[in-house]
């Protein structure tokens, strides 16, 4: 099925909480490897309906969040003492769940090994994504806001709806602060152009709530390792300006990853510092991985994640766009996608894909 067509929301927010009321044990998932919009939206989300139970004297814990894949190294602080759980197998037999709520995706490929328990559960599958693409197969029940910056945008509604206010000023702080979390490091800290007035709006509802920003801005961007800042420079130190400087091609090897002494969780925001010079209108990150073959791939070997960034200019360039004809999606200025083969196959099919001959 087509990733857009039959894409189009069916519900609103109190509906989805009302919907969620419907359940005893609730699966709550996002796509692999989360961010921090998917970790927010998701710990939010599960935050409020575990309160709403305790409130209403339901014993023990009502939703529980599965996550795959690499994980930030932020990840434990923020989920605190909420039980959270991992799998790169899928879940295990004894986990019983009678719905699933999906959130910050709806695509197949996203959701990696979790994909089987969501199916096992359609029809009782919901949605909550502000992605323009997503497969509408997944869930019927879907609450999609593509003018959104973040999927914590809905996710807040959400919360409210579970909590009975209207008022996001009013969440408890530990479900004020992953939904900042989603909606502050989606928005790049409030730098990309998908901020406006709402989210200014929202962002001081929830530090009105009890959000502590600086302290949460020190745990997602001031927690390095060393290995992150010599991968950056290597990365840069190999940086190709292409198309007049327009696009910025930054190749990470593996062996650069092995010189570094730099894992998975050092790769993200490799493209800032390229997009800081003028002419650049687009970076892409290209990381050599070796896939195994027990690594939940039909095709075992060499492969290469893209990331692919944009700024806004007069010729701006829509980069979820650029991503679909490599197999790949996400938002106009931020969006990814992988490739079999070397970084010089990667190399061919990224600039294929943004209409520039191999030799540019």
């Amino acid at each position: 099925m087509s990733t857009s067509q039959g894409w189009t929301p069916t519900a609103t927010a109190p509906q989805i909480a009302n919907w969620l009321n419907r359940f005893g044990r609730i699966l709550i998932v996002t796509h692999a490897k989360p961010d921090g919009d998917a970790l927010g939206s998701t710990l939010a989300i599960t935050r409020a309906l575990n309160l709403r139970a305790k409130n209403a004297g339901v014993p023990g814990r009502v939703a529980t969040p599965w996550y795959s894949g690499v994980m930030p190294t932020w990840a434990d602080s923020v989920f605190g003492d909420t039980r959270t759980e991992h799998t790169d197998d899928g879940l295990p037999h004894q986990a019983k769940f009678d719905a699933v709520l999906v959130c910050d995706t709806g695509s197949w490929n996203q959701v990696d090994v979790l994909g089987d328990v969501v199916r096992s559960l359609t029809p009782n599958v919901a949605i909550v994504d502000h992605h323009r693409q997503g497969n509408p197969d997944m869930g019927e029940t879907r609450l999609l806001e593509t003018h959104a910056a973040a999927a914590a945008q809905p996710a807040a509604d959400i919360a409210c709806a579970i909590l009975g206010t209207e008022d996001r000023a009013k969440l408890p702080a530990s479900i004020a602060e992953p939904l900042f979390l989603g909606l502050a490091t989606d928005t790049g800290w409030f730098r990309h152009s998908s901020v406006d007035a709402g989210v200014f709006s929202m962002a001081s509802d929830l530090m009105k709530a009890g959000v502590d920003a600086d302290a949460l801005y020190r745990l997602v961007y001031q927690q390095d390792r060393a290995s992150r800042p010599k991968l950056l420079g290597r990365a840069l130190s190999n940086m190709e300006l292409l198309d007049n400087g327009r696009v910025a091609l930054l190749p990470i090897s593996i062996q650069d990853m092995h010189d570094c002494h730099a894992g998975p969780g050092d790769t993200g925001g490799l493209t800032d510092p390229a997009l800081a010079i003028a002419t650049v209108k687009v970076a892409i990150a290209m990381t050599e991985v070796h896939l195994g073959a027990d690594e939940h791939t039909a095709n075992p070997g060499h492969h290469v994640k893209l990331s692919l960034r944009s700024k806004v200019s007069d010729d701006f360039v829509d980069v979820s766009e650029v991503a679909q004809r490599l197999g790949g999606g996400g938002h106009s200025q931020a969006a990814g996608a992988r490739v079999e083969g070397t970084i010089a196959d990667a190399r061919h099919r990224v600039l294929e894909a943004l209409g520039l001959e191999a030799n540019a």
